[in-house]
Formats: C-alpha cells, sequence, structure tokens
C-alpha cells in the first residue's frame, strides 16, 4: 500500500459528494432491513439536517481518500451531535471496492483520528450497520468497543 493522505473536499465538489453518500448510506439502510422508500426518505431527510442548505458544518472534515495521489474513497469526521456521548464522530468511511482489503480505511481512519486529536478531541465514536461484518472487525482491530447495540426481530 502506498502512503495515504486525506484531501479536504472543496465546497464545489460538496453537492456531488452529498449526493453519493446520502445514496450509499440509503443502500445501507435498505441492505439493513429498511424498505427502499423509507430508506431513502429518512437518507434525504437525515442528509439535509447534516448539510444545511448544501454546507458543510464547522469544523466537519469530508476529505478524498488519497493513494499515490489517486481518489480511492472519502472520509467525514466532524462533532458528534448531542447525546452522541463522545466528543467527535466518524461520520462516514468510504473506499473503492478495488481499493478495500488493504489497509486503506485503517489509515484513512487513524488520519481523521490525527486530525480530531490535533483539534484537542478527547474521544471519538462511529455507527457502523449490523450488516457490515468487516468493518466492526476493522474498528475493533483499531480499539473501538461497542457501547450501544440495537435489534430488531422482523413480525411480517
Amino acid at each position: 500500500m502506498s502512503a495515504i493522505r486525506l484531501q479536504s473536499i472543496h465546497d464545489d465538489e460538496l453537492p456531488d459528494w452529498i449526493r453519493r453518500g446520502s445514496a450509499a448510506y440509503a443502500e445501507s439502510r435498505i441492505r439493513s432491513g429498511q424498505s427502499p422508500e423509507s430508506a431513502h426518505a429518512r437518507s434525504q431527510k437525515e442528509w439535509a439536517e447534516l448539510f444545511p442548505e448544501g454546507k458543510r458544518r464547522d469544523q466537519h472534515l469530508i476529505a478524498h481518500i488519497l493513494e499515490s495521489e489517486a481518489r480511492v474513497g472519502w472520509a467525514w469526521v466532524g462533532p458528534a451531535n448531542e447525546g452522541a456521548g463522545v466528543d467527535w464522530w466518524i461520520w462516514d468511511v468510504f473506499v473503492d471496492e478495488a481499493h478495500r482489503g488493504h489497509g486503506v480505511a485503517a489509515a484513512a481512519i487513524g488520519l481523521a483520528e490525527d486530525h480530531a486529536r490535533g483539534l484537542g478531541v478527547e474521544s471519538i465514536g462511529l455507527n457502523v450497520f449490523g450488516y457490515n461484518a468487516t468493518a466492526r472487525e476493522l474498528y475493533e482491530r483499531l480499539d473501538y468497543s461497542t457501547f450501544a447495540v440495537q435489534m430488531r426481530k422482523r413480525l411480517g
């Protein structure tokens, strides 16, 4: 693996990134069992709240993950929502399929943590969908511990 670095996404790139990120989030919700209609509606609502008027919130780093100057994914880290139980949140990490399994996500998370640490942040949290065992294993290897579990049973 070549050196990994984060490069902040420019404001003019933000609308396209929001569209892709919101769609990926909706797909994760669908994969977790939510209906497509509900998943897309919830994703649109949440992303509109997270990006009022299509603008990033203060202190949020939204960055391309670069490997040898090639864009291979993105990372988003910033202050947590009220009541999250942590100071900051890793909102999203996405690595293109061709680059997965080579340490790119772990390196990007380490860089996001360094960024937060440099700003005096004392704790960082994240959410992982239950189906994503690979991501859960990665986060455990990076010393993230489980502090809540949501469960659901289909009754239909």
